[in-house]
């Protein structure tokens, strides 16, 4: 009887994970569906579990830990001392909640190739998903029907590079169908996250194939020359295609700042540098504990009454840079527990790069391409102010954190 639950528990954690990307991206808060369907299981299951004697916590898993709890607590305590409300702590809790989900998955660990299938199903739907927006719709960014196109291009971007890392992956093994077939599906995932329009996105790419090639260097011999002439000639042919969207939005990039040079702000990217300066105006002015949310809106409005920055500054609500605005509202405090669960995760992957498991390689190189992509979407966006994106990352770097330390009850 007891067996019977085990394994249907199972089933069921493996059933929301394989659906959690599809379901984020091609249905309009759809990621609340598979999250909620796992933190449920992890609220109700988790407390009656005996911890395994065999199950032992690594000093980075618990770093990992603390990193997740502590990004939710920083939050809440500032939240607190501004007079906020309750609700207010909803976002950033998510940290926690992915840390008790953890928990479960810790004994429930998925499979490195369900984790894998479930990226590519999720790409292929995005990638139907963002087709149809730019032409059938004619919308100038993909997801724009359903989301913010800038979540939407980091998500799909991310999605993308661990597909990559799966390609590498079967082709460590010698499994050329599916490595051909993870190719294609990162290609597509490329794809999407172009027709995005995402350039902080696009930044990352480039950084999260530099360490596949450096993880795996054996991959570059002889007898695999054919298959990277191929990837090369792939690439190359996205780009041709995508090649307006590309070309257009980083001219645009560039004149933008020659605007700026100017005295011309009101551009995307001029917008960006007021804002990044009305928040470093506010760091200055408590860069400890920072000014709270409800005292950086206060800050805000005495720069708009001082003529500090423009009416169109002031109508956003955050800085577009994850770093900056966590480190104006909760200060070096908040900057620091931001980086901790960026950094925390990585050194816990990075310390299975070398593995001789080469599955626990290929999910080690997963999460740090994880990491990489919205690292980077942060420099440009405030990500982590959405509950979509925050979740996102944390449900992922979940996930493969489980696949890598768990051991499950099944066993």
């Amino acid at each position: 009887m007891i067996i019977e639950r085990i394994k249907l528990l199972s089933v069921y954690l493996k059933c929301w994970i394989f659906l959690f990307p599809c379901l984020a991206l091609v249905i309009n808060k759809g990621y609340n569906i598979s999250a909620m369907a796992i933190i449920l299981a992890a609220m109700l299951v988790t407390p009656f579990l005996k911890q395994q004697s065999e199950l032992k916590y690594s000093l980075a898993l618990k770093l990992t830990m603390c990193a997740f709890i502590s990004y939710t607590l920083v939050f809440a305590i500032s939240i607190f001392f501004d007079g906020g409300a309750i609700k207010e702590v909803d976002r950033p809790s998510r940290t926690i909640l992915g840390f008790v989900i953890l928990l479960l998955l810790l004994r429930f660990p998925p499979p490195l190739e369900l984790l894998f299938k479930s990226v590519a199903f999720g790409i292929f739907a995005a990638f139907l998903s963002a087709v149809y927006d730019v032409y059938v719709l004619h919308i100038n960014r993909a997801f724009s029907s359903s989301m913010n196109p800038i979540e939407g291009g980091n998500v799909i971007m991310a999605l993308a590079s661990i597909s990559f890392c799966a390609f590498a992956y079967y082709m460590s093994i010698g499994h050329r169908a599916y490595s051909v077939l993870f190719f294609l599906t990162a290609c597509l995932g490329l794809w999407a996250a172009i027709l995005s329009g995402t350039r902080g996105a696009w930044i990352s790419f480039p950084f999260v194939i530099i360490m596949l090639f450096t993880s795996y260097k054996s991959l570059f011999s002889k007898k695999n020359l054919i298959y990277f002439v191929l990837v090369f000639f792939l690439l190359s042919s996205i780009f041709m295609v995508t090649s307006n969207t590309v070309k257009k939005r980083a001219v645009q990039a560039v004149h933008q700042i020659e605007l700026y040079q100017t005295g011309n702000y009101n551009t995307s990217v001029g917008l960006r540098f007021e804002m990044w300066k009305s928040a470093l105006r506010s760091i200055e002015k408590s860069p400890i504990y920072g000014l709270g949310w409800h005292g950086l809106q206060k800050d805000r409005t005495e720069q708009f009454e001082n003529q500090e920055i423009t009416e169109t500054v002031y109508k956003f609500t955050h800085a577009h840079n994850q770093y900056l605005e966590n480190a104006a509202r909760v200060g070096v405090i908040g900057l620091v527990s931001l980086l901790a669960i960026f950094i925390s995760p990585l050194y816990l992957f990075y310390q299975y790069l070398s593995s001789v498991d080469v599955k626990k390689k290929a999910l080690a190189t997963s999460g740090i391409a994880v990491v990489i992509v919205f690292s980077f979407g942060c420099l440009t966006q405030a990500l982590f102010n959405t509950q979509f994106a925050l979740l996102f990352y944390v449900l992922l770097i979940m996930f493969f954190i489980s696949a890598i330390e768990g051991k499950g009850y099944e066993s």
